[in-house]
């Protein structure tokens, strides 16, 4: 598996499914994380999971570079922890944002807009 994806438990894997700058010319970024399952067919959708995250983020908490690999290496760490702490099992939200302002808040992408996609 290459940075893009990550095996979870055997048989579950989290892998990048697109990313993209939340607006032209900023540094944040949306990440889109799809949970996967090879039981019983290989690469069978489990949920989709969306993490949003600033590039001031990634520098200042995650001590990361602000580029699109990194908030890609973040979002698959993310996908992770989340999977570990909700005991090896999908979380039950649907997505999260990463900001210095606002830390870790839990989103839903149906209705959430990033604040540098209202600037």
């Amino acid at each position: 598996m290459d940075k893009t994806t990550k095996e979870l438990i055997k048989g579950v894997h989290v892998e990048i499914l697109h990313s993209t700058p939340i607006k032209e010319g900023s540094e944040a970024w949306r990440i889109v994380v799809d949970y996967k399952s090879d039981i019983p067919e290989p690469n069978k959708l489990i949920k989709s999971y969306y993490i949003w995250v600033t590039g001031e983020y990634l520098e200042d908490i995650a001590k990361l570079s602000a580029n699109i690999s990194s908030a890609e290496e973040f979002a698959i760490d993310v996908a992770q922890r989340r999977f570990l702490e909700s005991n090896n099992q999908v979380p039950v939200e649907n997505g999260l944002a990463f900001s210095n302002k606002g830390g870790e808040e839990v989103v839903d992408p149906r209705d959430y807009t990033h604040p540098f996609e209202q600037v």
